[in-house]
């Protein structure tokens, strides 16, 4: 989404390797990488221009997260981007190659080499994966490739109107 702010220029500080992590990663409460959560706050105000460059595929540091998130964080990791996506947060080069690529997995997933979703063993002592068919297979694998709802629902309906459109196309007959 566009802006006319001018940005901020901050003066990066050297990090430590733990420091970084904590940043990027979350603080890790058994080994805490800064003294305070102001001192934290303060290490992720200085070097967030540092940070948030280094941001691609939907994916955001957790300071960001915890700071400067105007949404909830996703329980599922899988998630973030096309919450991001949905809020429209994401830089706009990395919207549309996720885009991209979500319409990449969506058409896979509608093809005809579709075979399903493979989730694995569905319980214990399963001696063989179990496959997920149809559209609770596909339903699955929208999910597994963070598909946000409303493109997976925008596409189904495009699809849905092209096979119409195609049904209603007479047929041609192969010449005799």
């Amino acid at each position: 989404m566009p802006t006319n702010r001018t940005p901020i220029r901050r003066q990066r500080h050297p990090l430590s390797w733990e420091q970084e992590m904590s940043l990027e990663l979350g603080e890790d409460e058994r080994r805490r990488a800064f003294a305070t959560d102001q001192s934290r706050r303060d290490a992720w105000e200085r070097n967030r221009d540092y940070l948030m460059a280094r941001c691609h595929d939907g994916q955001r540091p957790a300071a960001w997260w915890e700071f400067d998130a105007t949404i909830h964080r996703p329980r599922e990791r899988e998630y973030e981007a096309a919450a991001l996506w949905e809020a429209e947060l994401l830089f706009p080069e990395e919207a549309a190659m996720l885009e991209t690529r979500w319409r990449e997995k969506f058409d896979h997933a509608n093809g005809p080499d579709w075979i399903g979703y493979c989730i694995g063993h569905a319980k214990p002592g399963d001696r063989f994966a179990t496959w997920l068919k149809g559209e609770e297979g596909r339903r699955a694998y929208y999910k597994w490739a963070g598909i946000p709802k409303a493109l997976v629902a925008r596409w189904t309906k495009q699809r849905a109107k092209t096979i119409r459109r195609l049904e209603k196309l007479p047929s041609e007959q192969p010449p005799a």
